[in-house]
């Protein structure tokens, strides 16, 4: 489902939200050690099936139903990502398509986030299904969505639970480092 599409420009960067704009899996933990008095950190969460490490967590699409608002409203943005894609738009001239897979019904708490956040974009997309979505470059923590993406040049945000793929991509650690890979890539594809 396409939300909202501004005027075109030449070069697109998809963005997924969650563990890429969105530290969402934070939210999760806060909330999990508050209700079951846990002490989880994010390097406990080793599989992108949370409920392996989370074991009182019994199915997943209903915890994020409970807990909708607290994890996905109330998650903090990682930091400085407000300028960082406004240099991402403004100097290096991308169109910024920010495409997640969010659960129904809640896409209006991302909407929300985005806003409340400030977080500058000029199209979203919410589906389950990224292979369809084109773009330049992709930058997401999920690698199904890389390997199935269409875009030529792909960026794994580096997670515990993607570690097997760090070395398959082009990979990084914080947002911030996103506008530096950008120009690694473009260096690197203008020279071919």
């Amino acid at each position: 489902m396409i939300i909202e599409e501004k005027k075109m420009k030449d070069k697109i960067l998809i963005l997924d939200v969650d563990e890429v704009l969105r530290n969402l899996i934070q939210a999760v933990l806060d909330q999990y050690n508050l209700k079951y008095k846990t002490k989880f950190v994010k390097e406990d969460i080793t599989d992108y099936d949370i409920k392996i490490a989370l074991t009182e967590i019994h199915n997943t699409i209903d915890y994020f139903y409970e807990n909708a608002k607290k994890c996905f409203l109330y998650s903090k943005p990682f930091d400085d990502i407000h300028n960082v894609i406004t240099k991402i738009q403004k100097q290096l001239g991308y169109h910024i398509r920010v495409t997640t897979n969010q659960f129904k019904q809640l896409e209006s708490y991302t909407i929300e986030w985005l806003n409340l956040h400030n977080i500058p974009y000029d199209s979203l997309i919410f589906t389950s299904d990224k292979s369809w979505v084109t773009g330049d470059i992709i930058v997401d923590d999920n690698p199904e969505f890389i390997i199935s993406s269409p875009c030529k040049n792909k960026i794994l945000m580096k997670r515990p639970w993607n570690k097997e793929y760090w070395y398959k991509y082009d990979s990084i650690e914080n947002i911030k480092e996103l506008p530096n890979k950008i120009i690694e890539i473009e260096k690197r594809e203008n020279k071919k």
